[in-house]
């Protein structure tokens, strides 16, 4: 079978997890023996090109634009859409698969979609084709109760002004039509894009080889040896270092744990930005940076070690994160979650059995949460090991794949 992904990103230089689960599910299905190609776009200076990845046909276009027209230039793209369009009309595929397309390879792409190809699915992994940015609830209710997640054109226009433009979810819900199957990762994420008005969308939860996390005592302990591990509790934070993603709750976390356990660390798989330096300076944050230690870039070994090297992980999301692969990463490397109440997270930790579920704004019960977990080297294993479990049970990519597969009709 003849298969195209589309994704705005894509590995090596991916800018988020959409890209790393498109590129997940091509290699696996280029190892069913499925001929898959991938047209994404990249930002660099350079020229257009095809590059092999790993045994997959990469077409890499440059592409690049002022995001101020982003309401705009994401639904129509002239600098990518008819490039794909000759793409998709010499292939003529069986099936294309967008990702995220709402930036640089536009919502446009979709008609072409139809046009070439004799099936055509979107998977969503955020709230962009409703909303210009991250969505926050607007009422906050009980954790267990649905969460409100509507947006208004009055509260768009507000807030994004001139770069609002008031037809740009007509138009995607229009390019929607052309759509034979829509995914989304999480139910909390189809729940909010069911309530902005898109409909008929299945949930597929992302999956991992769990096969891809297995132990090397002698890299783990080359791994602590190398950022001064060795005896300290360990908190990894692995995701985008920003407010949403909860850093903010993570420093401060640090900072409290800091004063009963002297030992405690946080450890952030990436650079420090001007972000993180700007809450380090503060004055209430000051003497805490060395123990703050930064990883640079990690390749995929490092990533696991750092898992296996960490006692806790903390996945504390401020808005609707909608399935944060962090969760299952440390799952499959046996460590307990820290897991924020928004978004897709609790669908993935249940509370009290792999971990915690808490409302990142209530600092009292995350600090409470965390210190239990630290003191307790029990719970925290019989943690881990119910995680394990869990994913292997339940979130593998395998099992995703099959699923796609039957969709796309080879099965």
């Amino acid at each position: 079978m003849k298969i195209i992904i589309l994704s705005d990103d894509f590995p090596p230089k991916s800018l988020g997890g959409a890209g790393i689960v498109a590129y997940m599910q091509a290699k696996e299905l280029s190892r069913r023996g499925h001929e898959v190609s991938v047209i994404t776009t990249f930002q660099d200076e350079g020229i257009d090109e095809r590059v092999d990845i790993e045994g997959l046909t990469v077409y890499r276009i440059h592409t690049n634009y002022n995001m101020f027209f982003r309401g705009y230039v994401g639904l129509c793209n002239p600098k990518t859409i008819f490039k794909v369009k000759k793409f998709l009309e010499d292939m003529h595929p069986d099936v294309v698969h967008a990702h995220n397309i709402h930036q640089f390879l536009s919502y446009k792409i979709l008609d072409y979609a139809k046009q070439y190809a004799k099936k055509v699915c979107v998977t969503f992994h955020d709230g962009m084709s409703v909303h210009y940015t991250k969505l926050y609830p607007k009422v906050s209710r009980e954790r267990g109760r649905a969460f409100d997640y509507r947006v208004s054109w009055f509260s768009q226009l507000r807030h994004f002004r001139l770069q609002y433009n008031p037809f740009r979810n007509s138009v995607i819900k229009h390019y929607l039509k052309n759509v034979d199957y829509s995914f989304a990762v999480s139910h909390a994420l189809k729940d909010a894009l069911e309530q902005n008005g898109l409909k008929k969308i299945e949930v597929l939860h992302n999956g991992i080889d769990v096969e891809d996390f297995i132990f090397d005592e002698g890299e783990v302990s080359a791994f602590k040896n190398k950022y001064d591990l060795c005896d300290k509790k360990v908190l990894f934070f692995s995701g985008r270092i920003s407010k949403t993603k909860g850093i903010d709750v993570c420093l401060h976390l640090l900072k409290e744990l800091s004063l009963t356990m002297p030992e405690v660390r946080l450890l952030i798989a990436g650079k420090k930005n001007s972000y993180i330096e700007h809450i380090l300076q503060k004055e209430d944050m000051l003497g805490l940076a060395s123990k703050v230690i930064f990883t640079e870039w990690l390749d995929r070994e490092e990533v696991v070690s750092a898992y296996y090297a960490s006692d806790l992980i903390p996945v504390l999301s401020t808005y609707l994160d909608p399935f944060p692969t962090t969760n299952l990463e440390a799952m499959a490397t046996k460590k307990p979650v820290l897991g924020t109440c928004f978004g897709g997270t609790p669908e993935i930790v249940v509370d009290g059995q792999t971990g915690y579920i808490v409302d990142p704004n209530n600092f009292g019960e995350v600090l409470r949460r965390a210190s239990q977990i630290l003191s307790d080297e029990g719970l925290a294993k019989k943690l881990g090991e119910a995680g394990h479990e869990r994913v292997a049970k339940n979130y593998l990519l395998s099992t995703q794949v099959n699923h796609l597969e039957t969709v796309y009709g080879t099965n």
